[in-house]
């Protein structure tokens, strides 16, 4: 299977490319901020992916609260340009990270860009007359590794 995944450099996206790629999965092109890549880009890229993991997020709490707007632009349009990349290439299937954060409904600009993608995802599943035929919504509870930035 052919797959993009964005976040490929993070915590989770790290560990998942490994495994993917050692199951015999092509990972086609990862988008990582880590290495000066834009999530924005991607909505303007062709691809003939079979699926996209949507790994990335700006996920620093402290940072999210001091300064939101880093946030709203990575997790919520970035989740758009994801959208947006899926429905221009035909691209049937995303799985979208969530946060369990959703779940015990904490107040900060993190979960609230996760609620948001959320129901992008949601929408966006319903109007466009079923682009986007399976959404995986996952939402991780405690997670921590080497690969967690501080």
């Amino acid at each position: 299977m052919d797959i993009i995944i964005t976040g490929h450099k993070g915590l989770i996206g790290s560990f998942l490319k490994r495994r993917l790629e050692k199951e015999g999965h092509k990972i086609i092109f990862g988008i990582d901020l880590r290495e000066g890549k834009n999530i924005y880009e991607m909505k303007n890229l062709k691809s003939k992916a079979d699926i996209v993991i949507h790994a990335a997020a700006h996920c620093k709490i402290n940072q999210a609260i001091e300064n939101p707007e880093i946030v709203y632009e990575n997790d919520v349009y970035g989740t758009f340009c994801v959208l947006e990349f899926c429905r221009k290439n035909n691209i049937k299937k995303i799985v979208f990270f969530s946060s369990s954060r959703v779940l015990n409904k904490e107040k900060n600009p993190y979960t609230a860009a996760k609620i948001f993608g959320e129901e992008l995802c949601a929408r966006i599943k319903i109007v466009m007359e079923l682009i986007i035929l399976l959404l995986g919504l996952l939402q991780f509870m405690g997670l921590f590794g080497i690969k967690q930035r501080d």
